[in-house]
């Protein structure tokens, strides 16, 4: 099976009618569509958290574990906000949603899933962190939901390959861990900026998923912070890439965005601190 069969065998299966591979959780996008939202009401959070069953009960129970309890029990999802907050909940609710896309009866598949969500998840919060530091917060939950977003052309090849692997009765492929790797790095972007559009997402997701490797791109600082999020994910391991001789102020994102060598240190030391204790929340 080579590189070309691939594509091919991928591109058929893309152009079936209907292609249905959950790339977002509808519960987290529209979340993202409120929170950007001048007129954003706690109201309005709670009626989306409430229209899913499984993120309405993992949110009450959030709100009432030694994280967040306070002097009584929150029975409903508006006081599981305040007591919790705005943004804090927009996260929570947002990685909870996401992440169950992420998962494999296949332990080989699985273990690439995880990985995959991981680096996703620690370039999301890895962009939040930057927001806060380049004075950019005004963009912190765009930035947030477009780091989970980013490579999300990964998982749909995988869920395809994990498909035609596993008994496709027509293409019995089996794909080597090589092909696998060359697969991921040279079809993601593409894929993934053109299903986000496919699915009417806000050109700014399509964007960061079609344009995150581009190296001579125009001045934007939105796609900086996550180019650099991006990277120093890699740098430090979380993912399926790792690249520990990568030095985040020699490229022109964090030039652009004037980081400095303390920054990424400092960055790095936050980041896998918030991932702990996030993973520790929501299990």
């Amino acid at each position: 099976m080579t590189e070309v069969n691939l594509q091919q065998i991928i591109a058929e299966k893309l152009s079936d009618e209907p292609f249905d591979l959950p790339v977002v959780n509808p519960t987290a996008l529209e979340l993202q569509r409120i929170m950007a939202s001048p007129k954003c009401e706690l109201s309005d959070l709670a009626k989306v958290i409430r229209s899913d069953q499984s993120l309405a009960v993992k949110v009450l129970n959030l709100a009432n574990s030694p994280f967040f309890s306070g002097l009584r029990e929150i029975q409903s999802i508006e006081d599981a906000i305040v007591r919790v907050g705005m943004k804090e909940i927009f996260v929570l609710v947002v990685t909870l949603a996401q992440k169950n896309l992420y998962r494999s009866s296949n332990k080989y598949y699985g273990s690439l899933m995880q990985k995959l969500w991981e680096h996703s998840l620690g370039t999301a919060m890895a962009c939040r962190w930057l927001s806060s530091k380049v004075n950019c917060r005004d963009k912190a939950d765009t930035l947030f939901m477009g780091g989970l977003l980013h490579d999300i052309g990964k998982l749909v090849l995988l869920k395809i390959v994990e498909e035609v692997g596993n008994g496709d009765e027509k293409s019995n492929v089996r794909v080597s861990e090589s092909l696998m790797e060359e697969m991921l790095a040279s079809m993601h972007t593409n894929l993934g900026g053109t299903l986000l559009e496919k699915q009417k997402l806000p050109e700014v997701f399509c964007r960061m998923a079609q344009d995150h490797h581009l190296e001579d791109d125009d001045e934007d600082e939105a796609m900086d912070i996550l180019k650099t999020a991006n990277l120093l994910c890699h740098k430090i391991g979380i993912g399926l890439t790792h690249d520990p001789e990568l030095r985040l102020t020699g490229t022109l994102s964090a030039e652009r965005l004037g980081l400095t060598d303390i920054d990424i240190a400092e960055l790095e030391v936050s980041l896998e601190g918030q991932m702990e204790e996030l993973n520790q929340r929501i299990g």
